[in-house]
């Protein structure tokens, strides 16, 4: 049964990942360890698929230490993203494997402020369970995404 899945709904883990910061590696601070205090004072880009948020977990994590930071930008999917980096002065917080393909024109580091794992799991309806087509499906995930490995 994966983590953060009701217990009676069938589930399973398909990876872990961790976030990162990034920003691109023509920027001034690129190369630079960031204080918490220069990381919010930066414009963010928040990638978040509600319509009704400048909030994350990065927010959670500062909210808890009495900091902010302003979100400049909002994106409905990861698409777009490296590029707004690579010819911006944003900063985001985002999946370690969203951003890893892209390390060669972005400065990948470490957050200034501890923030949780995430697990992305797979979530089926019971009734699906049964489908011999469905059961493929989960399969190949399960297999594609025991490929996608970053040391975890």
């Amino acid at each position: 049964m994966a983590e953060m899945a009701p217990a009676d709904v069938p589930s399973f883990d398909l990876f872990k990942d961790r976030y990162v910061g990034a920003l691109s590696a023509s920027h001034p601070l690129a190369g630079q360890d960031l204080s918490l205090d220069e990381f919010c004072s930066l414009d963010h880009v928040l990638v978040t698929p509600s319509s009704d948020g400048f909030y994350g977990p990065t927010d959670e994590a500062l909210a808890a230490v009495g900091k902010t930071r302003r979100v400049a930008v909002t994106l409905p999917n990861f698409l777009s993203l490296p590029n707004i980096l690579r010819e911006s002065r944003f900063v985001t917080v985002a999946p370690e494997r969203i951003l890893s393909p892209f390390s060669d024109q972005l400065f990948i580091f470490a957050p200034p402020i501890p923030l949780p794992k995430i697990s992305m799991i797979c979530v089926w309806h019971e009734l699906s369970s049964r489908l011999p087509a469905h059961s493929w499906l989960r399969e190949r995930m399960a297999e594609i995404a025991s490929d996608m490995t970053l040391g975890f």
